[in-house]
């Protein structure tokens, strides 16, 4: 059949190794990719069955995108023969039955009519690295490449955290594998990644699982991910401070000696850099408190840049609880300014208070000295430390500090 006779809205091409899969999907408004690891689970005995698979795969990956380009007309590529028969006449062997009914089942629901093309394995290039990926770390970034990103986005990592003694960038790394220079013995997730500078080149296959982490424990970190990683765990992902495009991964990455030898491959598309900022909330508070009263975005910039960075540093995390339950409880800046300023900040120490736990009474400290020390500053109450309401909470909940005497009594 050739492409004249055909009119496809959207067109996906897939490929598949012992390994994993890939796909892409291309249409006017997209150009999408994915892979995946074979799963032991699936007992896919050989090469057609593999192929098969990746293009159920596949379709479940990009379900939502089809849905939302409402696509009614898919043309599919592949460089297997017995796929490309089996899917066009809906014909297979009993081996590829199952998958072949399947597949046939999802695009009836999705209401998508299937078109088919074999096309040489030299024109599947982009499918078959996919297929073909290096999820390990196999590869490590060009040094020089990597300090020209922490140059342009002013961010200095302290820590790598997912490196061997072959790849760091860093003297002080840790590892997934058993690596008795690396600091942790126990790798990566079982440290606490809050109030350290990170630099996060991680394997492909453990991206959700940092993501998840990420927003347990926020982390200021550097991170280095394929685009289409970002894309595909947008919803996952942390606030973003400053992002830029380091260009295509086979350029910018360095291959190891086992990639070689295992046949894996770099990705054709482009490698992303950003820094993620687990203040970036709390700032926004404050530049939004400061905009409420009449500041001007310069006047803003200049009181942050003009400020001692200690301090700065101290006011945000303070802030972090207040601005968790300001988003809890839909409290608006107006009412946190104007409306009764001590009750909010009564109800979130309640609020911190109820959830109990080792670091609780440093975070009502936290959230009393620096609401007090903002509100100074921007409220129509200066004075809220001399609230009555606020005294008596404090002596309720014990938070007042012990007068300790300054010499010994005799």
């Amino acid at each position: 059949m050739s492409m004249l006779d055909q009119n496809p809205t959207a067109m996906m091409t897939t490929d598949a190794a012992e390994i994993g899969w890939g796909a892409t999907l291309q249409s006017i408004y997209m150009n999408l990719i994915d892979a995946g690891l074979q799963k032991g689970k699936w007992h896919l005995t050989d090469s057609n069955q593999r192929e098969m698979a990746a293009v159920l795969l596949s379709l479940r990956s990009f379900q939502t995108d089809l849905m939302n380009e409402e696509v009614q007309e898919l043309l599919f590529q592949t460089d297997n023969q017995t796929v490309e028969y089996s899917l066009r006449r809906w014909r297979a062997t009993p081996a590829l039955l199952h998958l072949v009914r399947t597949i046939y089942q999802l695009l009836t629901q999705l209401k998508i009519k299937l078109k088919t093309i074999h096309i040489l394995g030299l024109e599947n290039k982009e499918a078959d690295s996919l297929s073909r990926l290096a999820w390990r770390v196999d590869y490590r970034i060009n040094p020089s490449v990597l300090i020209l990103a922490m140059n342009t986005l002013n961010f200095f990592p302290e820590i790598d955290l997912f490196a061997t003694r072959t790849n760091k960038r860093w003297q002080r790394y840790y590892s997934l594998l058993k690596d008795r220079l690396a600091i942790g013995k126990k790798g990566s997730f079982s440290i606490n990644w809050s109030n350290q500078n990170l630099l996060i080149h991680p394997p492909i296959e453990q991206i959700p699982r940092i993501l998840k982490k990420m927003k347990m424990e926020p982390s200021t970190a550097l991170f280095l991910m394929p685009e289409w990683c970002k894309v595909k765990y947008r919803a996952l992902f942390p606030t973003v401070i400053n992002e830029i495009n380091l260009g295509p991964c086979n350029l910018v990455l360095e291959m190891r000696k086992s990639m070689t030898r295992l046949q894996l491959k770099l990705l054709l598309r482009q490698l992303n850099c950003c820094t993620t900022d687990k203040y970036s909330t709390v700032e926004q508070l404050n530049r939004d408190l400061a905009k409420r009263v009449g500041l001007s975005q310069q006047s803003i910039q200049q009181l942050i840049l003009n400020s001692n960075w200690e301090i700065w540093i101290k006011r945000r995390t303070g802030l972090t609880m207040m601005a968790v339950f300001m988003k809890e409880s839909n409290i608006t800046i107006d009412m946190l300014l104007f409306d009764c300023p001590d009750l909010h900040i009564v109800n979130a120490l309640s609020w911190i208070n109820a959830q109990g736990g080792k670091k609780r009474k440093s975070q009502l400290l936290l959230l009393k000295t620096h609401m007090n020390s903002t509100h100074a500053q921007f409220s129509n109450m200066p004075y809220i430390s001399d609230s009555l309401l606020l005294k008596s909470f404090i002596r309720c909940i014990n938070l007042n500090k012990d007068q300790k005497a300054r010499y010994n009594v005799i």
